[in-house]
């Protein structure tokens, strides 16, 4: 658990040793394991029903066999940790370590992931030099995003996301020496190994529970659990298919480029551009707004002329021409390290 003093201090304690480890609070160590257990027992009362002949003990057992071995290997003492060093940073959850580079992160902010059935969670997020998690992880209502999600931290370490996200970007600024120009393989394998799991869990998972509608439907006792297994099948398949008929939708027969851009989180965009443009945060915040704003203003088929630009974007702030030069010329240096503008 870091203090906000602990984190203000971090480059200076990571330059100074080896390495710092920053470990969940006991707090979320209670939670999980209060969880784990909860879940246990659900598992246990399902099983039970299940060799005692009752079918629909699959109901609960199903569902919450995998949870509580999560939740309770969350709770195990050394289960997850982050370590930092000189040369970079490794994420450990679940016995799981995932290693970067400084050089690898373009920069850190605090993200809000919002989950389908309510509430939300804010964690420290990092734009990837080349790469970034897949759109739509199907997984993350399973709380697995510590094994599935490869740019978002798992854990905030005891402290809030903002401070957290602000202490690992010092350390970025003062570690990174621009060794790491290309994407590197273990990058590339790294994010493809995450969207394998969420593949292969999601299918699992739907096997599972077609299997458990299925054995339900055919061989239930009694008139309402075959009709619960009956319309958990009809669940099933129409879910899969209004899947695939939004699937359908968002590819049309001819697929472009642009179907599916690479994104960057505004903090992390506008603190770069500040940082490396000497400009501060919030005139790079209007200048962008501006920016933007022109963008979608321009003809979608001709190139756009900096200059001109730089005209336009100083008489609608008010700020001298040269200083949006300055923030535009950083602001297009970000895109290319983050691999979304390139040279021609």
């Amino acid at each position: 658990m870091a203090s906000g003093q602990e984190l203000e201090d971090l480059p200076a304690k990571v330059a100074a040793r080896d390495s710092v480890v920053l470990r969940p609070s006991k707090r979320r160590k209670v939670f999980s394991l209060v969880l784990g257990l909860g879940t246990a027992f659900m598992a246990v009362a399902g099983g039970a029903a299940v060799a005692g002949g009752s079918v629909a003990g699959l109901i609960a057992l199903v569902p919450a066999l995998p949870l509580a071995l999560y939740w309770l290997v969350a709770a195990l003492p050394r289960s997850s940790s982050l370590t930092l060093t000189r040369r970079g940073f490794q994420a450990r959850h679940l016995f799981i370590r995932r290693s970067w580079d400084w050089d690898d992160a373009l920069g850190f902010g605090a993200r809000l992931i919002l989950y389908p059935r309510g509430g939300d969670i804010t964690l420290v997020s990092f734009m990837a030099r080349g790469g970034r998690e897949p759109q739509g992880d199907l997984l993350q209502g399973l709380a697995i995003r510590g094994l599935t999600r490869t740019t978002t931290l798992p854990d905030a370490y005891g402290s809030s996301a903002e401070d957290l996200a602000a202490a690992m970007e010092r350390c970025r600024e003062r570690f990174a020496d621009g060794a790491a120009h290309d994407v590197t393989p273990q990058l590339s394998a790294d994010i493809a190994r995450s969207g394998a799991i969420n593949s292969a869990a999601l299918a699992l998972l739907m096997a599972v529970m077609t299997a458990g509608g299925a054995l339900l439907a055919l061989a239930g006792e009694g008139t309402a659990e075959r009709v619960l297994g009956w319309v958990g099948l009809a669940l099933l398949a129409a879910g899969g298919a209004g899947a695939l008929v939004l699937r359908a939708r968002r590819q049309p027969g001819e697929r472009s480029s642009h179907d599916d851009p690479l994104e960057v989180d505004a903090t992390i965009e506008i603190a770069r551009t500040a940082s490396a443009s000497g400009v501060a945060a919030a005139t790079v915040e209007r200048v962008l707004d501006a920016h933007y704003a022109y963008l979608d203003k321009a003809p979608r088929d001709c190139p756009v002329d900096e200059r001109e630009e730089g005209t336009w974007i100083a008489s609608h702030t008010e700020l001298p021409e040269r200083t949006v030069l300055a923030v535009l010329a950083a602001h297009l240096d970000f895109l290319r390290d983050a691999g979304i503008a390139r040279d021609v």
